[in-house]
Protein backbone atom coordinates (compact mmCIF):
# COMPACT_ATOMS: atom_id res chain seq x y z
CA UNK A 1 0.00 0.00 0.00
CA UNK A 2 1.03 3.30 -0.86
CA UNK A 3 1.22 6.49 1.31
CA UNK A 4 -2.03 7.31 2.57
CA UNK A 5 -3.56 11.16 2.05
CA UNK A 6 -4.28 11.93 5.33
CA UNK A 7 -6.51 15.42 6.30
CA UNK A 8 -7.80 16.72 9.59
CA UNK A 9 -11.08 18.53 9.12
CA UNK A 10 -12.78 21.38 11.47
CA UNK A 11 -15.48 23.84 11.58
CA UNK A 12 -14.62 27.50 12.90
CA UNK A 13 -16.59 30.91 12.90
CA UNK A 14 -14.46 33.61 14.72
CA UNK A 15 -16.50 33.13 17.83
CA UNK A 16 -15.37 29.59 18.27
CA UNK A 17 -12.12 29.96 16.93
CA UNK A 18 -11.14 32.95 19.74
CA UNK A 19 -13.27 30.11 22.43
CA UNK A 20 -11.62 27.20 21.76
CA UNK A 21 -10.10 26.40 18.14
CA UNK A 22 -6.83 28.20 18.41
CA UNK A 23 -6.20 26.00 20.85
CA UNK A 24 -6.88 23.26 19.59
CA UNK A 25 -5.61 23.52 15.97
CA UNK A 26 -2.20 24.40 17.76
CA UNK A 27 -1.97 21.52 19.69
CA UNK A 28 -3.10 19.33 17.12
CA UNK A 29 -0.43 20.15 14.48
CA UNK A 30 2.07 20.42 17.16
CA UNK A 31 1.97 16.63 17.76
CA UNK A 32 0.75 15.47 14.35
CA UNK A 33 2.60 18.27 11.90
CA UNK A 34 2.49 15.56 8.37
CA UNK A 35 -1.23 16.20 8.22
CA UNK A 36 -2.94 18.35 6.18
CA UNK A 37 -5.05 20.84 7.74
CA UNK A 38 -9.32 21.63 5.79
CA UNK A 39 -10.96 24.09 7.94
CA UNK A 40 -14.50 25.38 7.42
CA UNK A 41 -15.29 29.04 7.17
CA UNK A 42 -18.42 29.71 8.78
CA UNK A 43 -17.92 33.15 9.52
CA UNK A 44 -14.09 33.89 10.42
CA UNK A 45 -13.22 37.41 10.25
CA UNK A 46 -10.43 37.84 7.10
CA UNK A 47 -7.76 38.27 9.49
CA UNK A 48 -7.88 35.16 10.60
CA UNK A 49 -9.18 33.09 7.73
CA UNK A 50 -5.93 34.80 6.07
CA UNK A 51 -3.81 33.54 9.33
CA UNK A 52 -5.88 30.11 8.92
CA UNK A 53 -4.82 29.85 4.93
CA UNK A 54 -1.33 30.19 5.30
CA UNK A 55 -0.88 26.85 7.52
CA UNK A 56 -3.72 24.66 5.67
CA UNK A 57 -6.76 25.04 3.26
CA UNK A 58 -10.08 27.44 4.06
CA UNK A 59 -13.05 27.00 2.45
CA UNK A 60 -16.56 28.80 2.98
CA UNK A 61 -19.54 27.18 4.26
CA UNK A 62 -22.50 26.03 4.18
CA UNK A 63 -23.26 25.84 1.01
CA UNK A 64 -26.38 27.33 -0.37
CA UNK A 65 -28.79 24.12 0.13
CA UNK A 66 -29.50 24.91 4.07
CA UNK A 67 -29.21 27.69 6.09
CA UNK A 68 -30.40 25.91 9.45
CA UNK A 69 -28.01 24.00 11.67
CA UNK A 70 -25.07 25.13 9.07
CA UNK A 71 -22.27 23.72 11.16
CA UNK A 72 -23.71 20.21 10.88
CA UNK A 73 -24.13 20.69 7.17
CA UNK A 74 -20.41 21.68 6.98
CA UNK A 75 -19.45 18.90 8.24
CA UNK A 76 -21.27 16.30 6.25
CA UNK A 77 -20.42 18.30 3.16
CA UNK A 78 -16.80 18.68 3.87
CA UNK A 79 -15.99 14.92 5.36
CA UNK A 80 -17.51 13.85 1.67
CA UNK A 81 -16.01 16.36 -0.31
CA UNK A 82 -12.73 14.91 1.35
CA UNK A 83 -13.31 11.06 0.46
CA UNK A 84 -12.63 12.32 -2.80
CA UNK A 85 -9.13 13.63 -1.94
CA UNK A 86 -8.13 11.50 0.99
CA UNK A 87 -7.45 7.95 2.00
CA UNK A 88 -8.23 9.00 5.80
CA UNK A 89 -10.23 11.85 7.36
CA UNK A 90 -9.93 13.29 10.62
CA UNK A 91 -12.51 15.48 11.75
CA UNK A 92 -11.65 17.29 15.08
CA UNK A 93 -14.11 18.89 17.49
CA UNK A 94 -12.45 22.37 17.99
CA UNK A 95 -13.10 22.10 21.88
CA UNK A 96 -10.40 19.36 21.90
CA UNK A 97 -6.83 19.51 23.09
CA UNK A 98 -4.08 17.27 21.38
CA UNK A 99 -1.31 15.91 23.87
CA UNK A 100 0.69 13.32 21.75
CA UNK A 101 0.46 11.84 18.55
CA UNK A 102 -2.62 10.55 16.97
CA UNK A 103 -0.06 7.69 15.03
CA UNK A 104 -0.65 4.72 17.99
CA UNK A 105 -4.79 5.11 17.19
CA UNK A 106 -3.93 5.23 13.78
CA UNK A 107 -1.62 2.67 13.47
CA UNK A 108 -4.09 0.48 15.18
CA UNK A 109 -7.45 1.48 13.02
CA UNK A 110 -5.59 0.90 9.90
CA UNK A 111 -4.38 -2.51 11.43
CA UNK A 112 -7.86 -3.57 11.21
CA UNK A 113 -11.14 -3.65 9.45
CA UNK A 114 -12.46 -0.50 11.19
CA UNK A 115 -13.89 1.84 8.42
CA UNK A 116 -14.45 4.62 11.22
CA UNK A 117 -12.85 5.40 14.96
CA UNK A 118 -15.21 7.25 17.12
CA UNK A 119 -16.80 7.34 20.92
CA UNK A 120 -19.41 4.91 21.22
CA UNK A 121 -21.99 6.50 24.13
CA UNK A 122 -24.35 4.35 27.03
CA UNK A 123 -27.48 6.34 25.31
CA UNK A 124 -29.86 4.46 22.91
CA UNK A 125 -30.40 5.95 19.78
CA UNK A 126 -34.07 6.10 20.35
CA UNK A 127 -33.72 7.99 23.39
CA UNK A 128 -32.52 10.90 21.23
CA UNK A 129 -35.00 10.36 18.26
CA UNK A 130 -37.57 13.10 18.48
CA UNK A 131 -40.13 11.51 15.33
CA UNK A 132 -38.99 7.75 15.31
CA UNK A 133 -41.59 6.51 12.40
CA UNK A 134 -40.26 9.79 10.37
CA UNK A 135 -36.56 9.32 10.74
CA UNK A 136 -37.45 6.10 10.54
CA UNK A 137 -39.07 5.90 6.74
CA UNK A 138 -36.50 8.87 5.48
CA UNK A 139 -33.39 7.26 6.40
CA UNK A 140 -34.76 3.82 5.11
CA UNK A 141 -33.42 1.76 8.34
CA UNK A 142 -34.50 -1.12 10.52
CA UNK A 143 -35.95 0.03 13.46
CA UNK A 144 -33.84 -2.39 15.60
CA UNK A 145 -30.79 -0.54 14.91
CA UNK A 146 -32.55 2.30 17.53
CA UNK A 147 -31.95 0.21 20.23
CA UNK A 148 -27.75 0.47 19.77
CA UNK A 149 -25.46 3.10 21.55
CA UNK A 150 -25.40 6.33 19.70
CA UNK A 151 -21.78 7.63 17.94
CA UNK A 152 -19.88 10.95 19.32
CA UNK A 153 -18.85 11.93 16.13
CA UNK A 154 -16.83 15.09 17.39
CA UNK A 155 -13.84 13.55 17.11
CA UNK A 156 -14.20 10.74 14.12
CA UNK A 157 -11.10 8.87 12.13
CA UNK A 158 -12.32 7.57 8.97
CA UNK A 159 -11.45 5.51 5.86
CA UNK A 160 -13.04 6.32 2.95
CA UNK A 161 -14.99 3.11 2.27
CA UNK A 162 -17.15 2.45 -0.38
CA UNK A 163 -20.31 2.59 2.49
CA UNK A 164 -19.63 5.46 4.10
CA UNK A 165 -19.14 7.30 0.67
CA UNK A 166 -23.11 5.99 0.28
CA UNK A 167 -23.93 6.93 4.04
CA UNK A 168 -23.07 10.87 3.64
CA UNK A 169 -24.30 11.04 0.35
CA UNK A 170 -27.13 10.04 1.80
CA UNK A 171 -27.92 11.90 4.50
CA UNK A 172 -26.95 14.84 3.01
CA UNK A 173 -29.48 14.24 0.46
CA UNK A 174 -32.02 14.48 3.12
CA UNK A 175 -30.35 16.93 5.21
CA UNK A 176 -33.34 19.66 5.42
CA UNK A 177 -35.98 16.65 5.29
CA UNK A 178 -34.48 15.08 8.51
CA UNK A 179 -33.92 18.34 10.32
CA UNK A 180 -35.25 18.48 14.04
CA UNK A 181 -36.35 15.41 14.11
CA UNK A 182 -33.33 14.62 16.44
CA UNK A 183 -31.50 15.88 19.59
CA UNK A 184 -28.09 15.89 17.44
CA UNK A 185 -29.80 15.72 13.72
CA UNK A 186 -26.63 14.50 11.31
CA UNK A 187 -25.16 12.47 14.79
CA UNK A 188 -27.94 10.53 14.72
CA UNK A 189 -28.74 9.64 11.66
CA UNK A 190 -25.10 8.94 10.70
CA UNK A 191 -25.29 6.38 13.85
CA UNK A 192 -28.47 4.90 12.37
CA UNK A 193 -27.13 4.58 8.45
CA UNK A 194 -23.80 2.94 10.09
CA UNK A 195 -25.43 0.57 11.80
CA UNK A 196 -27.68 -0.31 9.21
CA UNK A 197 -24.47 -0.84 6.63
CA UNK A 198 -22.91 -3.09 9.18
CA UNK A 199 -19.78 -0.79 9.25
CA UNK A 200 -17.28 -1.76 11.64
CA UNK A 201 -16.53 0.46 14.35
CA UNK A 202 -13.48 1.06 16.57
CA UNK A 203 -14.50 2.52 19.34
CA UNK A 204 -11.76 5.51 20.70
CA UNK A 205 -11.93 5.00 24.86
CA UNK A 206 -8.28 4.35 24.51
CA UNK A 207 -7.22 7.41 22.57
CA UNK A 208 -10.31 10.24 23.68
CA UNK A 209 -11.35 11.23 27.07
CA UNK A 210 -15.07 13.09 27.13
CA UNK A 211 -15.61 15.58 29.65
CA UNK A 212 -12.65 15.66 31.74
CA UNK A 213 -13.83 15.82 35.77
CA UNK A 214 -12.37 19.27 36.68
CA UNK A 215 -12.62 17.62 39.96
CA UNK A 216 -10.04 15.53 39.75
CA UNK A 217 -6.97 17.07 40.57
CA UNK A 218 -4.51 14.88 38.55
CA UNK A 219 -6.07 15.38 35.34
CA UNK A 220 -6.79 19.22 35.99
CA UNK A 221 -2.63 19.15 36.67
CA UNK A 222 -1.82 17.02 33.67
CA UNK A 223 -3.95 19.21 31.10
CA UNK A 224 -2.40 22.18 32.47
CA UNK A 225 1.01 20.71 31.79
CA UNK A 226 1.79 19.88 28.02
CA UNK A 227 4.74 17.45 28.96
CA UNK A 228 2.48 15.25 30.98
CA UNK A 229 0.44 12.91 29.36
CA UNK A 230 -3.16 12.75 30.65
CA UNK A 231 -4.50 9.06 32.03
CA UNK A 232 -7.92 8.21 32.58
CA UNK A 233 -8.06 4.57 34.27
CA UNK A 234 -4.37 3.71 33.65
CA UNK A 235 -4.02 4.58 29.84
CA UNK A 236 -2.25 7.33 27.99
CA UNK A 237 -4.87 9.55 26.69
CA UNK A 238 -4.02 11.61 23.20
CA UNK A 239 -6.79 13.80 23.19
CA UNK A 240 -9.16 15.91 25.76
CA UNK A 241 -12.53 16.93 24.59
CA UNK A 242 -14.46 19.52 26.34
CA UNK A 243 -17.39 17.86 25.13
CA UNK A 244 -19.60 20.61 27.18
CA UNK A 245 -22.40 22.66 25.35
CA UNK A 246 -20.23 24.60 23.68
CA UNK A 247 -23.37 26.63 21.96
CA UNK A 248 -23.98 28.22 25.24
CA UNK A 249 -20.75 30.53 24.97
CA UNK A 250 -21.88 32.11 21.86
CA UNK A 251 -25.50 32.73 22.14
CA UNK A 252 -25.97 36.40 21.62
CA UNK A 253 -28.48 36.31 25.18
CA UNK A 254 -25.24 35.83 27.11
CA UNK A 255 -22.99 33.12 29.48
CA UNK A 256 -25.05 30.11 30.70
CA UNK A 257 -24.92 28.59 34.57
CA UNK A 258 -22.35 25.47 35.08
CA UNK A 259 -21.05 25.84 31.63
CA UNK A 260 -19.43 29.19 32.39
CA UNK A 261 -17.37 27.83 35.50
CA UNK A 262 -15.89 24.80 33.26
CA UNK A 263 -15.20 27.15 30.67
CA UNK A 264 -13.51 29.23 33.02
CA UNK A 265 -11.81 26.36 34.30
CA UNK A 266 -10.87 25.26 30.73
CA UNK A 267 -9.27 27.97 29.89
CA UNK A 268 -6.72 28.46 32.55
CA UNK A 269 -5.68 24.75 32.13
CA UNK A 270 -5.15 25.06 28.79
CA UNK A 271 -3.84 28.51 28.20
CA UNK A 272 -0.50 28.08 27.43
CA UNK A 273 -0.99 25.79 24.23
CA UNK A 274 -1.83 29.56 22.97
CA UNK A 275 1.58 29.91 23.13
CA UNK A 276 2.64 27.07 20.17
CA UNK A 277 3.70 28.26 17.16
CA UNK A 278 1.28 27.83 14.09
CA UNK A 279 4.19 26.26 11.76
CA UNK A 280 6.84 23.45 12.85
Amino acid sequence: MGTLRRVVQVELNEDYFKLFGERALKSFRHFNPGWDLVVCDLGLSEETATLLSSVGVVRAYPHTATERHPQAFARLSAIRELFDEYDIVFHLDIDTITFTSIDPWVDSFLSGEAAVSLHVGTDPLRNRIRQLPAITERLDVDPAVFDKPTFDIGVMLLRRTDDLIDIFDATIGRYDDLLNLSKFQEQDWLSAKMYQRGCVVLPTESWQIHRPAFTNSKNKKHIAASDHPVEHEGVEILIVHFAYDKHHFTRIDGWHGLGYSMWLAWCDATKHFLELPWTM
